[in-house]
């Protein structure tokens, strides 16, 4: 039987703050700066997204990297903007055409369209 791993069992820190205990200043504090010491700039607080200016370039707006989102659940994959793509889509709903959906998406997201 395979055994499958949990996304929190590779996770540095905690990646939604609702989930850290105790919350206390120091403790959001020092989440955010053992995330932010590898490279996880971004941590969630229940659907808001926190973050943290690494003040150089990563991996991490590769169009590799923002198509891992699409189509997957918010909390499926560790914390990053693009999470963000799908659900200001969706908020667009039908008022919008499909390229102007993307476009609204993807800048609601601070993604290029």
């Amino acid at each position: 039987m395979e055994v499958k791993t949990s996304l929190l069992d590779n996770m540095i820190g905690v990646g939604d703050m609702v989930l850290l205990e105790p919350l206390t200043e120091d403790s959001f504090l020092e989440n955010l700066r053992n995330r932010f010491d590898h490279n996880e700039i971004y941590t969630y607080i229940g659907s808001v997204v926190i973050s943290v200016n690494p003040y150089r370039s990563l991996p991490i707006f590769t169009p590799e990297k923002v198509e891992e989102y699409r189509n997957r659940n918010f909390y499926e994959l560790s914390p990053h903007i693009g999470a963000f793509q799908e659900p200001v889509s969706h908020m667009a709903g039908d008022h919008l055409s499909v390229g102007h959906r993307a476009s609204t998406a993807a800048a609601a997201a601070g993604l290029p369209s």
